[in-house]
């Protein structure tokens, strides 16, 4: 590779054409104690100048070479003729000194010594004073080329290391303000989602409150008074889903492929050119993994130009239906060691944690290729919980819809007014979770039948506003359904308990449990047997009487041809009759009391 002249250079030649013209002068002078003629003379010492110069446009080893080989010849030759030519010529070793290579240090060294003893030995009988004073002024100067390649060498340092300082500088500015965007953008979504949480669960308990009033109202004027307050109740909660729409969170929706270009127009620069390619369909990534490829591209193309000064880098993104594949391919120099030390051992770490990988090669520590796997993970496992909310009142829907939409785990798939539209939609659609309401048109319990015969994978929750409702409640328990809560449950609470029987339990207000008992016991009491005085009917006998041999839900609901969840629901009220919390309990108390 051919040498680059820098003004160091410049001020080296300079000193050597001043020894060359002092070398010459005093050879024309003193040229006649010789018996060579003058012009070989001046072409012996002219080719010493020119020659290794010629040398150092094709490396210092030639350079360095050449150098000492002449320097070797011409030295005792012209001390031979006068030792002011010696004087002056050694002054060449000065650049011996600086363009010396640590491989070839000892070789110099030992050329430099030999020079300088061997060289000027016919002076040292006759004028030893010359003699050391050519040997000290070689070693001299070869010090004075050694130190100032150690002060050039220290300047290009500091020079490089200042580049790389502004670099990381401009890097960390950029950090530094992304972060600082990130935490603005993060504070002023917590703030919008706390105000939208805090005023969705206030609206949603004060219109189920109000609609549960309903049934206590016995008067026109009152039930006038109530419905104007819920259309003021519901203007309001309106407009205040407008207003927290309008104010929604800053959130910077952009894709992969435009975060990338994003990335890519700041990493370019004059130095370095960073080109971009990205192939296959772009799936749906989270945000963590998007800004954590983009923080890999930065930390990659960064080394790169930093580290091995590439000055080209080519980066491909390619997308498919598991993974995305980030390659970056560049020109600069450096081993795989040197870049996994400087910040991509991090890097595989962090791809390794997501299940992903990053692979780093280069050929002969040329040119560096980095490959990054980050797998794609499918949210299957995560599907939010779909839910029908049924109702007769359309405030009552929009408010409970506007609630349980703000859950990340939950979504309203569908809105009904009840009958034979609730069960249409629940066949196409297939929800997991029925939120259904007591007052909603046609008869509930027969939509619940309908429901439970033909879809019983679905739960189904009910929703009473009246103490009255309590035999109805009593069917559809038998019916199968899953839940029975009042609508003036608190809002936090009814998401509780959503997402509970959603998981399987099955969940009975104790109110209305006791209720439910109570009820029982008293229309049963006319033909209730001293054997049974807990208003057990026949078929929780049965189902009693199979829980005491041992026998699993599935075998119970196998054996009397009911649904499993239909045997949990007995269970459930036969527990509240027995005032037991377990099977053990229950199984020994109807032994005791001789039910069973």
């Amino acid at each position: 590779m051919a040498w680059r002249i820098k003004w160091n250079d410049w001020l080296l030649y300079i000193i050597r054409t001043i020894c060359l013209v002092s070398v010459l002068y005093f050879a024309e002078k003193n040229g006649g104690n010789s018996s060579t003629p003058l012009w070989l003379l001046f072409g012996l010492i002219g080719i010493s100048y020119v020659l290794p110069l010629v040398l150092l446009q094709i490396g210092k080893k030639p350079y360095l070479i050449s150098e000492l080989i002449l320097l070797a010849v011409l030295v005792p030759y012209l001390t031979s003729i006068d030792h002011l030519i010696t004087g002056n010529l050694v002054m060449y070793c000065m650049m011996v000194g600086f363009y010396n290579e640590r491989k070839m240090y000892i070789g110099s060294g030992v050329g430099i010594l030999f020079i300088a003893v061997v060289g000027p030995l016919v002076l040292l009988p006759d004028a030893p004073i010359s003699y050391f004073s050519i040997l000290l002024s070689c070693l001299m100067y070869t010090a004075l080329g050694v130190v100032f390649h150690i002060l050039v060498s220290s300047k290009e340092e500091i020079e490089k290391r200042n580049v790389i300082i502004k670099e990381q500088y401009r890097l960390m500015e950029q950090h530094a303000g992304q972060i600082e965007q990130n935490s603005i953008l993060k504070e002023r979504d917590r703030i919008f989602n706390e105000l939208q949480d805090s005023i969705s669960h206030t609206y949603t308990t004060l219109v189920l409150g109000l609609e549960s009033l309903k049934q206590e109202i016995s008067t026109e004027r009152e039930a006038a008074m109530l419905d104007r307050i819920m259309d003021v109740t519901h203007t309001g909660l309106t407009e205040v889903k407008q207003a927290l729409q309008d104010l929604g969170p800053l959130e910077l929706n952009f894709t992969l492929s435009e975060m990338m270009h994003l990335a890519i127009q700041e990493l370019h620069s004059a130095e370095c050119e960073v080109l971009l390619k990205m192939t296959g369909e772009e799936r749906n990534l989270s945000k963590e993994h998007k800004l954590f490829l983009i923080r890999c591209l930065h930390e990659v193309v960064s080394l790169a130009r930093r580290e091995g000064g590439a000055t080209h880098v080519g980066v491909t993104v390619k997308c498919s239906d598991m993974v995305v594949e980030l390659t970056a391919q560049d020109d600069g120099q450096g081993s795989e060691e040197e870049r996994l030390s400087r910040g991509l051992e991090s890097l595989r770490e962090r791809f390794q944690s997501l299940e992903g990988d990053l692979l780093i090669s280069s050929f002969l520590n040329k040119g560096m290729t980095v490959q990054c796997t980050l797998p794609i993970v499918m949210n299957s496992l995560n599907t939010p919980i779909g839910i029908v909310v049924a109702d007769n009142e359309p405030i009552v829907r929009e408010a409970l819809a506007a609630l349980i939409s703000m859950q990340e785990d939950m979504e309203v798939v569908a809105m009904s007014t009840g009958g034979s539209e609730l069960l249409d939609v629940c066949t196409t659609l297939q929800p997991d979770v029925i939120l259904l309401s007591t007052e909603q048109e046609g008869d509930c319990l027969t939509l619940i039948g309908s429901i439970k015969a033909n879809l019983p994978d679905i739960k189904v929750i009910i929703m009473t506003s009246s103490d009255h409702d309590q035999h109805l409640v009593m069917e559809a328990i038998q019916l199968g359904v899953e839940g029975c809560i009042e609508k003036a449950i608190p809002s936090r609470e009814l998401l509780t308990k959503i997402r509970s029987i959603y998981g399987g339990e099955m969940i009975i207000t104790q109110q209305l449990a006791r209720q439910l008992v109570q009820s029982v016991k008293e229309s049963a009491l006319h033909d209730v047997d001293k054997k049974n005085e807990y208003g057990l009917t026949e078929r929780e006998v049965e189902v009693l009487q199979c829980l005491a041999e041992n026998m699993k839900y599935k075998e119970i609901a196998e054996k009397l041809f009911l649904a499993e969840g239909t045997v949990r629901n007995y269970l459930s009220v036969i527990y509240s009759k027995l005032n037991v919390t377990s099977r053990t309990e229950a199984t020994e108390k109807a032994q005791t009391e001789g039910i069973i």
